[in-house]
C-alpha cells in the first residue's frame, strides 16, 4: 500500500506541474508511468498523447517510453507499431529504441529480426561480445528447431547459415542430426556428429549416433571403438556399439558392450537393449529378466 501511495503522489505532483506548465513532456511521462504502476493504462495513454503534444520536441522519448511501457504490458506488436513511427519520422534511429524493438521481437520469436537487430546494435557496441554472441545463438537455434517442419530444403539453408565454429557445439549438431535423420539423410548426421564429438565429447550426442542404421555401420563401429580409447566408462558410448552391434547382427559382440554399460551404469535404455538381443537370441527369461528392470528404472525415475 506504502507503494501505491507513493506513485500516487509521484503522479499528484506531476500533474501539478503540467497545469502550472512546467515541461509538460518530462511530467506527462511521469503522469504516464504513475498511471502505468497503477494499471491504468487508459490514463496513462491520455497523459502520453497529451504530453507528445504539449512538447513535440520531446516526441522520440515520450514514444519510447509508450513503448516501453507497453512491453511490459505484454502487448508486443503494439509497442513495435509505436516503435515504427520513430522509424519512419526520418530521424536517427536511438539505441533505446533499437534495445526496446529487440525486447518485443524476442518476445514475439521473431528470430530472424532479433539476428538482425542484434547484428545493428553491435556496430554501436551496445552489448558485452559474449552477451551478444549468447543471444544469436540462441536465435540461429530456434531458427534451426522450427525449419524442422518446413522440409529439408528451408532445413538445409538455415543450417548453412549457421558459423562454422557454432556447427560444432552440441546442442546445435543434436538439432541438426536428429533433423537429418528424420529427413533419413543417416549418413550426413553422422558426419556431422563426428565432427563434433571430434572437437568436444558428449554423450547425448553419441546416443543419437547410434539411432539411425547406416549402409556403412562397419566404420561407425570403427570410429565409435576408437572413442571408446578415451572414453572407456561411458555408459551412453557402450550402449551405442551395442546397438551399432546389434544393426549388423554382431550378436557376441552386441551383448559384451550392452553388458558393459550396464556394469558402468545401469540404464532404462540398456535394459530395453539386452532385452531385444536376448529375445533374437531366443534367451527368453533374460530378456524377461531386462524388461522387468527397465520398468523399475522407468518408474523410479
Amino acid at each position: 500500500m506504502l507503494f501505491r501511495g507513493q506513485v500516487h503522489q509521484g503522479g499528484k505532483a506531476a500533474l501539478s506541474a503540467i497545469e502550472a506548465n512546467e515541461s509538460p513532456g518530462i511530467n506527462g511521462v511521469i503522469a504516464a508511468r504513475s498511471a502505468h504502476e497503477l494499471r491504468a493504462y487508459d490514463r496513462r495513454d491520455q497523459h502520453l498523447a497529451r504530453a507528445e503534444e504539449a512538447d513535440p520536441s520531446g516526441k522520440s522519448f515520450i514514444l519510447m517510453t509508450g513503448a516501453d511501457l507497453l512491453i511490459e504490458e505484454r502487448r508486443y506488436a503494439d509497442a513495435l507499431s509505436i516503435l515504427k513511427q520513430l522509424k519512419t519520422s526520418g530521424s536517427r534511429q536511438h539505441t533505446a529504441a533499437l534495445r526496446l524493438e529487440l525486447k518485443a521481437e524476442q518476445s514475439l520469436k521473431h528470430w530472424d529480426r532479433v539476428l538482425e537487430l542484434v547484428e545493428q546494435l553491435d556496430t554501436r557496441n551496445a552489448f558485452d561480445a559474449a552477451y551478444s554472441e549468447q543471444m544469436k545463438r540462441h536465435a540461429r537455434i530456434e531458427l534451426l528447431k522450427r525449419s524442422v517442419v518446413e522440409g529439408r530444403e528451408r532445413f538445409t539453408a538455415n543450417w548453412q547459415k549457421i558459423p562454422e565454429k557454432e556447427r560444432k557445439d552440441a546442442k546445435v549438431v543434436s538439432i541438426a542430426a536428429q533433423a537429418f535423420i528424420d529427413f533419413g539423410e543417416c549418413s550426413l548426421a553422422g558426419k556431422i556428429i563426428e565432427e563434433s564429438l571430434d572437437a568436444h565429447w558428449s554423450s547425448h550426442l553419441v546416443a543419437i549416433y547410434g539411432e539411425c542404421p547406416d549402409p556403412d555401420a562397419v566404420k561407425r563401429i570403427e570410429r565409435a571403438e576408437n572413442w571408446l580409447k578415451k572414453h572407456d566408462d561411458d555408459a551412453v558410448l557402450l550402449l551405442t556399439l551395442g546397438r551399432l552391434c546389434m544393426h549388423q547382427k554382431l550378436w557376441g559382440k552386441a551383448r559384451s558392450y550392452l553388458d558393459a554399460s550396464l556394469s558402468v551404469h545401469p540404464s532404462a535404455a540398456a535394459h530395453l537393449a539386452s532385452a531385444s538381443l536376448a529375445e533374437i537370441m531366443e534367451r527368453h527369461e533374460d530378456a524377461e529378466n531386462h524388461y522387468r528392470k527397465a520398468q523399475e528404472l522407468i518408474l523410479s525415475d
